[in-house]
This record gives structure tokens, sequence and C-alpha cells, in this order.
């Protein structure tokens, strides 16, 4: 099972870089303790997101996780609507895109978060799935996270699973994110001091702090990769010509030849905002799974069946 296949929004849901950390918390502080106890590498956690407020629909800041979504732009999941007249009006905001042809018909899931801002201005989201059957937007549906992930990139009986989920509209999306950034948290002052104290020494030195640079080169790699504008179907041409790139690597596993395009620069970003990869599997020449994954490298090792 892929660490990747468990959709990275455990990762995404931290605040990204440049976000002031936050007390520890009751919740927070046997790990704290562990942390110290064994002079690991420690970074603050969050379950806010620092999103600004957005100029239009797509607007995107290049320090800005690609993944979030405000309740006026919920109003473009109706049901029948094309996938692609729903991109056009996000862009390329999408945490994670999964597609693949089941023979009988073809299923799909974007998965985002919803933001909301509690009375204390604290921010929180709620991480959701828009799910498509051939093409066509179906329901919102919450992501389990007490359910194993897909076993295999062409999981189609996962995908069918999902589509048994409850519906969710807008204002149930809401009052689930609002809820999340009103949770009253208790700070423990004492581990506070302590944190304080000794959080210079457990820093990672070795991570340089981003520069303009690295978000525009980000911005750029996270809208080239973006897997949600590929279609099942596609010929391995017709995929490069659209991600403007080769493969960075290929193979074989369980459902077929895959091909791997992306980037492999590790840039300094929290992973809610750096940019994706994208893997594609084709069958008989055409594309039957197109997914958005993480790190390449960590994919090729955890990913069951893949030989190169």
């Amino acid at each position: 099972m892929a660490p990747d296949r468990q959709f990275d929004e455990r990762r995404m849901r931290r605040a990204h870089v440049g976000e002031a950390a936050r007390p520890p918390t009751a919740k927070t502080s046997k790990l704290l303790v562990v942390a110290i106890a064994w002079s690991a590498v420690c970074g603050a956690c969050s379950d806010d997101s620092s999103t600004s407020a957005r100029a239009g629909p797509t607007a995107l800041a290049p320090d800005e996780p690609q993944h979030t979504l405000t309740v006026a732009e919920l109003d473009c999941f109706r049901p029948g609507r094309a996938r692609r007249e729903i991109q056009a009006e996000l862009g390329s905001r999408v945490g994670r895109a999964w597609l693949v042809d089941c023979g009988d018909r073809q299923l799909g899931t974007l998965g985002f978060e919803l933001i909301s801002v509690g009375e204390s201005d604290r921010r929180s989201g709620f991480c959701f799935d828009a799910l498509f059957v051939d093409d066509e937007f179906v329901r919102l549906v919450e992501r389990p996270y007490d359910e194993p992930g897909p076993a295999t990139v062409d999981d189609c009986a996962w995908l069918a699973r999902a589509l048994e989920r409850p519906s969710l509209g807008a204002v149930e999306l809401e009052e689930r994110a609002r809820s999340l950034a009103e949770r009253v948290e208790h700070v423990d002052w004492g581990l506070t001091a302590v944190y304080v104290v000794l959080s210079p020494f457990l820093a990672d030195r070795t991570v340089r702090s981003p520069s303009a640079d690295d978000f525009a080169r980000n911005a750029a790699l996270r809208e080239q990769f973006d897997a949600a504008r590929l279609d099942l179907g596609m010929t391995e041409a017709e995929v490069e010509a659209t991600l403007r790139a080769a493969p960075l690597d290929r193979g074989t596993t369980i459902g077929g030849a895959f091909c791997l395009y992306g980037s492999r620069d590790r840039l300094p970003l929290d992973d809610a905002v750096r940019h994706r990869n994208v893997v594609v599997v084709y069958r008989d020449g055409r594309a039957c799974v197109v997914e958005s994954i993480g790190d390449v490298d960590a994919w090729l090792r955890s990913v069951a069946g893949v030989t190169r």
C-alpha cells in the first residue's frame, strides 16, 4: 500500500511554510515529550491553513495550498456537470486527481479542502472528494481516514465503494469545516515553555528558507503537472503534449505499463504547497489510469508490483 495512496491529506493539513507555530496543546503533549527525549527533529504542526482571500475563482497565490476552496466555490459542483467545466472554473486547484477506466465505466475523484474561519480568526479545513462517473460530477463525499486506501493504482472496487458514501451539500461541508475552526484546544503552558526553550536546538538547520524563485518555480511546476488536465484514453504522445514533458521514468505495475511525469526537484516548501507529480498507466496504448502523486522515487519504492 503506497503512502501516497493515503492522499497526503494528513500532511496537507499542516500550515504552509512561514506560518507561526501555535503552542503545544494537551493533545500533542505526549508527542512533544517523545520528540524532546529522543532529540528528534520536530516541526510545529497545525490544523490551521493560512489560505488568503482570493481575488477571483481561479486566482492562486504562489504560497497558497492549491487544494483549498471557499464556500462560494462549491456552487460549481452540480450533478451532471462535466469535469472539464468544473476545472475551468476552479483552475489548477486540486490536491489529488485520480481517474480510472473500469471497463464498463470511468470513475474518478478530485480531492479538495474547504476552508472556514472561526470566531477567533482560526482557520481550518475539512477534506472532501468530488466523485465523477464517465467524467460527469455525481456527488461530494467526506474523505474517510478510518478506511484502508486503494490497494492498487486501478482499484475500481475502492472507487465504487466511495460512490456509496453519503452525499454532502455545501451547508453540511461548511458546518463541518466551521466546527473544526471553532474547536477549543487547551494549551499546556508548561510544555509550551519547554518547547520555546528547546525549539532552536530541535530545528532542522539543513533546510533553507524558501525564496521567491522557489515559489515561482513551484507555481510553474504545479500548473504544468496538474494531473486533472489529462483524460482517460489519451495516447502517450497526447499526454506528453499536454504536460509539455517526456516521462521521468517508466516501468510496469499490476495495472499495466506506466510512465511518471514531473520533477525530482525538492524545493524547501511544505507539502501542502509543493507541486505534485503524475503517474499514467497505459493499456493498449491508451491511458487507463491517471493519478497525481507526491515524490516520484517514494512512489516507485512503495507501490507493489513495480518493475523497471
